[in-house]
């Protein structure tokens, strides 16, 4: 089945299941549609009409655009075409959006839609809000880490000590450097909740690849969960002689770098993966994980006020080129 006529037959279904409500509109307004856009595509189903001439280039560069929109559903305008000017093909990111808005898949919850049409059973993908980084102090590498954690869920293959009812809790542990924006991050199961043995060796780790890449780290902020109030945690920056800031209880905009970057992973690396698989494994997420933050880290252009349209390995050494 081509683009084409996978979003023909995402639209004829839609146009059915609203035709069938008492309530046109709210079952518009629950679909995420404007009522004139159901009426519109309702007459176009029944009313078909001999299509307009559109030239061999622009109907490859149209398919071109709707692909790589598909195989990266969580990115918007911008990201789709640095991914297309990475192949070759150099192209707005207006147009990009013009094109997604034509073909009705211009927002996430449409592109995801319309994946799941061809993925039955697939779990609704929620909408995540952006989140707003605010004013931080770093100029170059190693200035500010931000370490936080969020919980990714419990799998089957996740059983703690042999048993065969506990199941473990999956825990991403992340790291970022603020100034250039390279990211560690890990998958562990515990019992509970995030330990603070697994938040010391990722410290420790981060310091490692700091100081190889010729960088000295001076401080890492964190919230104030257990895992980074505890002692071991505490002492292991103390003993790498780095200062350790915590941010103000409340207000998660003061490590909205680390924020945002989960919220990265949890749209273009997790959800995409979990659609296809038919069982979760931390396993496989580790490798996704793995596979993403080696484009993430040495190939994909970043667009915030320190990167500029570099990668991360690009501010951290401009002149050479890291390799994953």
């Amino acid at each position: 089945m081509s683009v084409d006529d996978g979003v023909f037959e995402y639209r004829k279904r839609l146009v059915a299941v609203i035709e069938l409500s008492v309530n046109k509109r709210a079952a518009c307004r629950q679909a995420g549609i404007h009522p004139s856009t159901f009426y519109r595509w309702r007459h176009a189903l029944s009313n078909p009409k001999r299509p307009r001439s559109v030239s061999w280039a622009d109907s490859y560069l149209e398919e071109r655009i709707v692909g790589a929109a598909l195989a990266s559903p969580a990115a918007g305008p911008q990201r789709v075409a640095d991914q297309l000017a990475a192949a070759g093909v150099v192209i707005s990111p207006s147009r990009v959006w013009r094109t997604l808005r034509r073909h009705r898949l211009n927002t996430r919850q449409l592109r995801y839609a319309l994946l799941q049409v061809h993925q039955q059973g697939a779990p609704p993908v929620p909408e995540r809000g952006n989140v707003y980084v605010g004013e931080l102090d770093a100029d170059v590498p190693g200035d500010l880490i931000q370490m936080d954690c969020f919980q990714v869920g419990s799998f089957k293959e996740t059983r703690l000590g042999g048993s065969k009812t506990q199941r473990g809790v999956i825990w991403q542990y992340t790291a970022i450097d603020v100034a250039s924006s390279y990211t560690w991050a890990e998958l562990h199961a515990t019992a509970h909740n995030p330990s603070a043995v697994i938040t010391s060796q990722l410290a420790h780790r981060v310091a490692a690849d700091v100081t190889t890449w010729g960088w000295e780290l001076r401080a890492i902020s964190t919230d104030n969960g257990n895992e980074f109030r505890a002692r071991l945690f505490c002492d292991t920056l103390e003993g790498l002689g780095v200062e350790h800031r915590f941010i103000r209880a409340g207000r998660p905009q003061s490590n909205g770098k680390v924020e945002r970057v989960q919220g990265t992973i949890l749209e273009e690396c997790y959800q995409p993966a979990l659609i296809a698989y038919v069982e979760p494994s931390i396993s496989g997420l580790r490798r996704d994980l793995e596979e993403f933050l080696s484009y993430y880290n040495y190939q994909r252009p970043h667009r915030g006020k320190w990167n500029q349209g570099k990668p991360p390995t690009q501010i951290i050494h401009p002149k050479e080129k890291l390799h994953p």
